[in-house]
Formats: C-alpha cells, sequence, structure tokens
C-alpha cells in the first residue's frame, strides 16, 4: 500500500472495488455432484497457471445448486487463500466453480478486470507478510478484502494492463519456444544416442552396428564424495574448494555452489578432489537422477558420484548418456520412497558406446540445442525482471502512463 496516492488516482479497499466470494466443496460422497467437463471446479493448487482455461476436476449443475460453491464469471480475477499456493492469483479464462481456499474478486463498475490481476499480484506479497498465523502462508478473507489498492482512473488502468499482458504474451511466447526447444532435445537424445535404435532396443541389449556395450564403470573412473566434520569449522573456508551437494545438479553446468571447504577439509575427510569438465550424477533426495556438468574442480558429497571420462569417452557425450540413462536407472531401482540411485546400479549400467569421432558428434548436436534453450532461458529472465520494474513503476503510479 502507498502511503501517498498518484494524483487523480483513489485509494480504495479491494471490497469497494470488486465483488469478492469464496466457493465451496460439493458433498464427495454424492457422485453425482461430480460430472465430467460439465462445470469447471477450481482448487487453490491450479493458480500457479495464470490464465485458466480447464481445470482438474469438474461438477455437475446438482453439485453447484445444492453446496456452498458459487458459479464465477469468466474474465474474473481469482486468489488462492490457503495452502502452498496461497497468494498465487489466477484468471478464469472460462466460467467455473471453486472451493473455499479461491476468492473470486468480480471487478465493479469502475474497475478493469486485468488491471486488478496485475494489482492482486502485486499485493500478494504484502498481504502474506501481513498474515498472521501456522506455517502455511495462509490469506484470510477479511485481510484481502480491507487491503487499500491505489486506484487509477479506468482508462489508466487499461493502459496499465496493456502493457503488462504485452510483457506476458513475450514471457508466454519464450516459454513455448523453451518447451519446443526441450521437445526437440528429447526426440534427439532418443535417436542418436541410441543409434536410431530406441530405448527398447537398448534396454533388450541391442546395439548399434560399430558400438560397443560398455559398462558405466568401464567407460568412467567413478566414485563418491563425503562431508567434512561439521564440528570443525577450520574445515570449512569461503571461496576455497567447491564441494558439491545432490540440490545442485539441477543447475545443469555448475560453476557456483552454495558452500566452499578448505585444503585441510579435503584432507581429513572422504571427500574427494574432481576434475573440471566431469559429469556428476546425484544418487540420493529429490534430485537423484540429476546429472551436472562440473565447470570448475571441486569436492562432493557422499550423495554426487563422479563420472571421470576414460580415455575412449568424452566427457559431454558420458554427460547426454547418464542423463538420458538416469529414467532408466531410477525405474530399476527399489527402494522407499525417494528415487534414490545405488553406485553398484550407475556402475553396472551397460552403455551403448560409439566410436570417439561419433561420440563428440552426437554431443556438439545436442549442445547445440542446451544453448538455445539457455539463450531462451535467459531472455525469459529478462523479460520476468522487465515485467517486475514495470509492476513496480506502473501499479504505484509512480511512471504514469497519461
Amino acid at each position: 500500500m502507498l502511503s501517498e496516492v498518484p494524483e487523480g488516482w483513489v485509494a480504495k479497499n479491494l471490497d469497494e472495488t470488486c465483488i469478492m466470494y469464496a466457493g465451496g466443496t460439493p458433498n464427495r460422497k454424492k457422485p453425482e455432484y461430480y460430472a465430467p467437463a460439465e462445470i469447471a471446479w477450481i482448487k487453490s493448487g491450479e493458480l500457479s497457471q495464470g490464465v485458466i482455461t480447464a481445470a482438474d476436476e469438474y461438477i455437475s449443475q446438482k453439485g453447484l445448486n445444492e453446496s456452498s460453491a458459487k458459479l464465477i464469471p469468466k474474465g474474473t480475477p481469482v486468489i488462492a487463500m490457503y495452502g502452498a499456493t496461497a497468494g498465487k492469483v489466477g484468471w478464469l479464462g472460462v466460467e467455473a466453480c471453486s472451493n473455499q481456499a479461491v476468492l473470486a474478486c468480480i471487478p465493479k463498475n469502475k474497475s478493469y478486470g486485468w488491471f486488478l490481476f496485475y494489482a492482486l499480484t502485486y499485493a500478494s506479497r504484502a498481504l502474506i507478510s501481513r498474515q498472521q498465523g501456522g506455517a502455511q502462508p495462509n490469506l484470510s478473507k477479511s485481510l484481502i478484502k480491507g487491503y487499500v489498492l491505489p486506484l487509477p482512473p479506468l482508462t489508466e488502468q487499461k493502459r496499465i494492463a496493456g502493457v503488462l499482458r504485452s510483457v506476458d504474451e513475450s514471457i508466454q511466447a519464450t516459454q513455448r519456444l523453451i518447451e519446443q526447444a526441450e521437445r526437440v532435445k528429447q526426440g534427439l537424445m532418443e535417436e542418436l544416442l541410441t543409434g536410431g535404435l530406441g530405448s527398447e532396443a537398448i534396454e533388450r541389449g541391442e546395439v548399434p552396428e560399430g558400438w560397443l556395450a560398455t559398462r558405466l564403470d568401464e567407460a568412467c573412473t567413478m566414485y563418491a564424495g563425503g562431508t567434512p566434520n561439521r564440528k570443525k569449522p577450520d574445515y570449512y573456508a569461503p571461496a576455497e574448494i567447491a564441494w558439491i551437494k545432490s540440490g545442485e545438479l539441477a543447475q545443469g553446468v555448475i560453476t557456483e555452489v552454495d558452500e566452499y571447504i578448505s585444503q585441510k577439509g579435503l584432507k581429513e575427510s572422504s571427500a574427494k578432489l574432481i576434475p573440471k569438465d566431469t559429469p556428476v550424477v546425484a544418487m540420493y533426495g529429490a534430485t537423484a537422477g540429476k546429472v551436472g556438468w562440473l565447470g570448475v574442480e571441486a569436492c562432493s558429497n557422499q550423495a554426487v558420484l563422479a563420472c571421470i571420462p576414460k580415455n575412449k569417452s568424452y566427457g559431454w557425450f558420458l554427460f547426454y548418456a547418464l542423463t538420458y540413462a538416469s529414467r532408466a536407472l531410477i525405474s530399476r531401482q527399489q527402494g522407499g520412497a525417494q528415487p534414490n540411485l545405488s553406485k553398484s546400479l550407475i556402475k553396472s549400467y551397460v552403455l551403448p558406446l560409439p566410436p570417439l569421432t561419433e561420440q563428440k558428434r552426437i554431443a556438439e548436436v545436442l549442445s547445440s540445442v542446451d544453448d538455445r534453450v539457455k539463450r531462451h532461458k535467459d531472455e525469459l529472465e529478462e523479460l520476468r525482471r522487465l515485467k517486475k520494474g514495470l509492476m513496480d513503476d506502473l501499479l504505484t503510479g509512480k511512471v504514469r502512463t497519461v
């Protein structure tokens, strides 16, 4: 909320600018209350989508009539009040109902729907910071209704929303380019890393002509790391020796880490130095199966397996081959809820290994697609920064569109 309202704007509570109501859940014990593709029924977890055109569940007219669910018009901003997505704002691209964790914000006469969508998105961080309660940052209906919104004249609302929507459209177009490039990469990996035979043929033990069926521990030297004693602060030193943990392997190429260890920590622990330009695999935890590429010399904890290429193996080819193999490795692993990978399972995986010149050619093709994805992701990050700056300027009146 602004301490001063820009000239020509008015300060209004959100419930003065829109009609607000939460939804409800039809009785789960009555199957006739739920009907495929009849009335879209939105839950708070779906509000991370932005524009909502479909729902995970649909209810019947009977379910709507005989419950506290209410119909929300198409073109309405909605905000999640509870759970992991509390504060997320969606835009209904369809007429829908919602559960009680979603608050509809139907614009009144002097409010423009898309402006409210962006204003609510911008306000959500402040709303969450004010909310008192448990671990979940839940929002109360009264808190949202009482939020004071600086509201420009309707024509200015439309201009502001138009600018922000144009940036959003560029963001969505860039996201589609990333998705398309990643689909292309998946297809190329299936074709190139199996020599055109396909994954099922490789699983049956078939190998393309001129390739060798090679265990991973024959293609590379493999070892896991270790953790220096946490009770010895002299084992950890800022910016000395990079120390990789499994959670960091979602990054792809790794050039920076969260922690560093000292030379003493390396010598007096089971941690081992891994050369720069080495593929590494996460064995345990949420990132199990993720493959990283060391852009720096580093050590790792025991949840990370280094895969240093031997003479007849090209590092970048191994990186892509391991990435491709990780799904098969995880599907073979037995164990608890986490898809952990054992060192012995990874070592014994049989890899179809082409001649070195072909390994390099395959890696170059896949690397070129990765470069394209990175360029698009950099563009996406720049657009998101632009949008954030524009929201700071336009929704507070620092920069006027008049």
